[in-house]
C-alpha cells in the first residue's frame, strides 16, 4: 500500500479558506451534531515515504493548485 499524500496535514478550515479565495465565493460551513462522532479522528497525515521510494522524481503539486484545477472543472 502507497499513500499518494504530501505529508502535511491541513484543516478543513485552511481548504475551504483557500476554496474561497480561489473562487470568490463566501462558503458557510455548518455542523449538524448529530452526524458528529465522540471519537472522530481529529487530524490523519499521511506519510509519503513509500510513494517517494517508488517514485523518486516525482513533484510534489501542492494543495491550492490541486483545489484550483478542481474547481475550475467544467
Amino acid at each position: 500500500t502507497v499513500n499518494v499524500c504530501s505529508g502535511i496535514a491541513h484543516s478543513l478550515t485552511d481548504i475551504v479558506d483557500m476554496c474561497r479565495e480561489i473562487s470568490g465565493h463566501d462558503l458557510s460551513v455548518e455542523v449538524n451534531p448529530a452526524f458528529v462522532r465522540a471519537n472522530e479522528v481529529k487530524m490523519l497525515t499521511g506519510v509519503p515515504d513509500k510513494l517517494r521510494a517508488a517514485v523518486p522524481d516525482i513533484a510534489p503539486i501542492d494543495l491550492r493548485s490541486t483545489l484550483s484545477w478542481m474547481l475550475a472543472a467544467d
